[in-house]
């Protein structure tokens, strides 16, 4: 007998529903896709199984296995519309082409609770690409995800975990001893786009991180010579020495003698010249370049 083809999808948040089934070749042979794909694959018979988006069920003669699905009881943030203006003022909006379900959804919003047309192209899930050419963008799944911040608590001040963390994109480091005010102030200061690593483990943190992945130095390549250096103004370089070193606008500001506006559209344009996430990102990008001391 032939293992059972399974389309599963690529996503975090579906991968409970295969775990373990890998493990089984000889009953289940596993592919993952993206779900728009998963459905293709359904669609032309190239699967048996396929989790699938729920509008694909009303396009073919299909059966639900009962009991399996991903639902969520309260808001979910894997499904997620980002916009440049005002949503009355969206005249242009960028579809994942990863989605199904949720392209129709939008489009449901957009003429019945927003009463908008705009044009509407498919794209690629890269929400910088999809905001540049669109005012709007739908993204699903991991992608969305992204734009999540995540503070890190660890008990140790060199936990295995947080490097895990840092790779992944995690917005602030804090020991496990932080206050309960201190901890609100924290969510707070992440969710406005502020570094917040913890002063016991930034340093030891960042510079084990560092040593642990090839940097230019451990390459034999001239700091000065890295492309991402290049690209930055002198002005720019010392803000991200500054922003290095942990300090907030306010405190980049006072260092330079620039309005805070300013020492924020330096920063703004350091996320992008450096294609980082956060300041956590360029907290990192500023030891890998030798900007800030080991």
């Amino acid at each position: 007998m032939s293992p059972v083809r399974l389309g599963a999808v690529s996503y975090l948040n579906t991968k409970p529903l295969v775990h373990g089934l890998e493990e089984q070749s000889a009953l289940f042979s596993l592919r993952f896709d993206v779900p728009a794909q998963c459905a293709a694959l359904l669609h032309e018979g190239r699967v048996d199984l396929g989790l699938i988006p729920a509008i694909e069920y009303l396009r073919g003669d299909y059966r639900i296995v009962p009991g399996v699905a991903i639902g969520s009881k309260g808001a979910i943030a894997s499904v997620a519309i980002f916009s440049r203006v005002p949503v009355d003022k969206v005249t242009t909006l960028a579809l994942d082409i990863s989605s199904r379900t949720s392209v129709a959804l939008t489009r449901i919003l957009c003429a019945r609770r927003w009463h908008i047309a705009p044009k509407v192209t498919p794209a690629e899930p890269d929400l910088r690409a999809m905001l540049t050419r669109a005012d709007a963008a739908l993204i699903i799944g991991d992608p969305a995800l992204a734009t999540t911040k995540v503070i890190v608590l660890t008990t140790f001040e060199l936990d295995e975990y947080v490097f895990g963390a840092l790779r992944a994109g995690a917005s602030g480091f804090l020991l496990k001893d932080i206050e309960p005010a201190a901890l609100i102030d924290a969510v707070r200061l992440v969710h406005d786009g502020q570094a917040l690593l913890a002063p016991q483990v930034t340093r030891r943190l960042i510079e084990a991180y560092v040593a642990s992945v090839n940097t230019p130095a451990d390459l034999g390549v001239t700091l000065v010579a890295d492309p991402r250096l290049a690209a930055l103004t002198p002005r720019e370089r010392e803000v991200l020495v500054l922003v290095g070193q942990g300090m907030s606008n306010q405190e980049i500001a006072e260092a330079l003698v620039l309005s805070p506006l300013t020492a924020k559209t330096h920063v703004s344009r350091l996320f992008l010249k450096l294609g980082a996430r956060d300041r956590a990102q360029l907290v990192v990008i500023a030891y890998e370049l030798g900007l800030v001391g080991r």
